[in-house]
């Protein structure tokens, strides 16, 4: 029997099968804790005690990539339900990306079909130029992707906002996420302290907040960084009101903060937030978490992980035995 004559559902239930073994880190899953390298033989120790928490960008060599490839060319038919899972993510990183006009070529004419971009802004090498002309050529023309995620690394002046800007504007972007390179390739709660001011990103969120219609376009925001200015800070605390899934990486963490609940609360109602997570942020002392459940009325989801700090105890707190059974407990 051909693969063709099967039921639609089968078929697409083994293409997806196949898509998903590619394990790309989703914006709002598991993409605040997933380390990205751009290659497999630069592996360390460290990657092999990484409990699967670590992808590789060139996904065109994983068996279910080439599977896909291998079905396209069976049938024509086939060939069409392939292409807008082959093509589905878009991985670029500075470092290792040789384009060549041909495969220039090919991006132009699937760029419909890219649904996830993940740009990789990492230590500059002779392909700079290259990098640059791809993100000016290519990424315009993605005006269907959902999904946009910004790595950077040490170097911080090769961050593409204003493109990043562009696509965003495009109004199709419900999922985006900043993530620092160098807090993904440490451990969580790892005290090590990098006094890095990544400007370039700290902009680029304020220009997403500030503008009414990209903050109500998105859905679901990752910040994985070393820290906020206040300004920020506070634009993320009154301006993103139709998150659904927030999660932040050590970003609340800086001294000049407040606590992340205080009596001048400065978060706005969002009755959209269902899915929160706070890792690594020093902000969030544990005494405070239980105002936050209960100014998002409408949370399903709540992970604080690896929170706090010393003085993460409010000894004025006092509960009488059994109050956990008590309605409406916190």
């Amino acid at each position: 029997m051909s693969f063709d004559a099967l039921p639609p559902e089968v078929i697409f239930d083994v293409l997806e099968h196949l898509y998903q073994e590619q394990n790309a880190p989703i914006i709002g899953q598991k993409a605040a804790w997933t380390r990205m390298l751009p290659k497999p033989e630069e592996s360390t120790e460290s990657d092999e005690r990484s409990n699967g928490n670590t992808f590789y960008t060139n996904s065109e060599h994983s068996a279910g990539y080439l599977a896909l490839l291998a079905l396209r060319r069976t049938s024509r038919y086939l060939n069409d339900l392939c292409i807008p899972l082959i093509f589905r993510d878009y991985h670029l990183f500075t470092s290792h990306w040789h384009p060549v006009e041909g495969k220039l070529s090919i991006l132009r004419t699937y760029a419909k079909h890219i649904r996830n971009i993940r740009l990789v802004a990492n230590t500059p090498t002779a392909h700079t130029q290259e990098y640059e002309y791809i993100i000016s050529n290519v990424l315009p023309l993605c005006t269907n992707a959902t999904s946009l995620s910004l790595y950077y690394d040490q170097n911080l002046d090769i961050l593409p906002m204003k493109e990043s800007l562009a696509l965003l504007k495009c109004g199709t972007i419900q999922s985006f996420g900043i993530y620092s390179m160098v807090i993904l390739n440490q451990e969580v709660g790892n005290p090590t302290w990098e006094d890095k001011k990544p400007a370039l990103a700290y902009e680029l969120l304020n220009k997403l907040a500030q503008d009414t219609v990209l903050a109500s376009n998105l859905r679901i925001l990752d910040i994985v960084m070393e820290t906020l200015p206040t300004k920020t800070y506070e634009l993320i605390q009154t301006r993103a009101l139709s998150l659904q899934s927030y999660t932040i990486r050590r970003a609340f963490r800086s001294t000049i903060l407040d606590r992340i609940w205080v009596r001048h609360n400065r978060w706005m109602p969002n009755d959209n937030l269902t899915c929160l997570r706070l890792i690594d942020c020093s902000n969030a002392y544990a005494p405070h978490i239980p105002y936050l459940v209960q100014h998002f009325n409408s949370l399903r989801e709540l992970m604080v992980s690896t929170c706090g700090d010393n003085d993460d105890v409010d000894p004025k707190t006092s509960r009488q035995n059994g109050w956990s059974k008590e309605l409406g407990a916190l």
